[in-house]
């Protein structure tokens, strides 16, 4: 069965990265966008009876739209082009933080997301640091949840070791884990991990604020990573910055897969004055919200050996996320 790639028309960063990795070129894809606000996407060429893997990123600006993309392409690959296998590679999949109810009413979003993926026609998910690992149970096909966790551990491992003290903290006890097995692969350099709980208040209609953050964990005279999946508004880190300065942490890092930078993301990454910033090209960043202490890391590899693991029906084992 051959191996075909396919770009979405957000997604051509990552996709061509991919696509030399694997030595398969792109598919010819047909993109029209129409006055009343409709798209149409379709392939160029044949792919009857192929290994289709989809590559879809977002830029942010208009995620629905771009997600609506994503499912108009998979229902053309699957149902038009007549593929045998369609599998959608998508580093962050959107609506994730709703995974569960959290006040009276609310719908649980990620599962909608899984369906939808689903019913436009996917065998197969290919994703990135799920916001929670348990997700990949909404799904009713196949999902690969794939880590970035060796591209972290190969960046900080010089770092750690010119360091006195260091710890690896989760600014959540919902990535306890995260920072477990961060700070486990680095155990032979001394490195322990702590953890921020935060205690919230609900704010009427808007997003949960952060009331009070407490530390488990001695970072006193240590370098600190901050190890998260997503940075949406910064807002969470901004504050674990503080306290960790105040208990006493020297430089502070951070590694986060997905850099979306809403809102005023920007400036609380300056206040927060991080040492260093390390993120993945799984989300387009404009220029206007790049900072000088941003390091990116690509994930083309890693979702490359992904790639070319499930074609050939190969474990992935060393790839995903547990």
């Amino acid at each position: 069965m051959e191996l075909k790639l396919i770009a979405t028309s957000t997604s051509r960063g990552l996709a061509t990265k991919i696509s030399k990795k694997i030595g398969v070129p792109l598919t010819k894809m047909r993109h029209v966008n129409f006055k009343n606000g409709e798209h149409l996407h379709a392939p160029q060429e044949t792919l009857r009876g192929c290994d289709v893997y989809i590559i879809h990123t977002f830029k942010g600006v208009l995620i629905d739209r771009e997600f609506m993309e994503l499912l108009i392409t998979v229902r053309a690959v699957k149902n038009s082009a007549a593929a045998r296998l369609v599998r959608v590679v998508i580093p962050l999949i959107p609506y994730m933080r709703q995974d569960r109810r959290t006040g009276k009413r609310e719908p649980i979003t990620a599962r909608l997301i899984a369906d939808l993926i689903r019913e436009a026609g996917a065998d197969h998910v290919i994703t990135m640091d799920l916001h929670s690992p348990q997700e990949q149970g909404f799904f009713d096909i196949l999902c690969d949840n794939q880590s970035p966790r060796a591209l972290f551990e190969e960046h900080f491992r010089p770092i750690i070791q010119k360091s006195k003290k260091f710890r690896v903290v989760s600014p959540d006890i919902g990535g306890a884990s995260k920072a477990d097995t961060l700070s486990e692969a680095f155990g032979d350099l001394g490195v322990d991990p702590a953890i921020i709980y935060k205690r919230k208040v609900k704010n009427g209609n808007s997003n949960d604020e952060i009331k009070k953050m407490f530390l488990l964990g001695d970072v006193e005279d240590a370098d600190c990573l901050l190890i998260d999946d997503i940075i949406d508004t910064a807002g969470t880190i901004k504050k674990a910055a503080f306290l960790l300065r105040e208990k006493g942490a020297r430089d502070i890092y951070v590694a986060a897969t997905n850099p979306l930078l809403s809102g005023n993301a920007k400036q609380n990454l300056i206040d927060a004055n991080f040492k260093e910033i390390v993120i993945t090209d799984s989300f387009y960043i404009p220029k206007r919200k790049v900072l000088p202490c941003f390091k990116v890391l690509s994930i083309d590899g890693i979702l490359a050996d992904g790639i070319i693991g499930a074609h050939n029906a190969k474990s992935v084992q060393n790839l995903v996320e547990v």
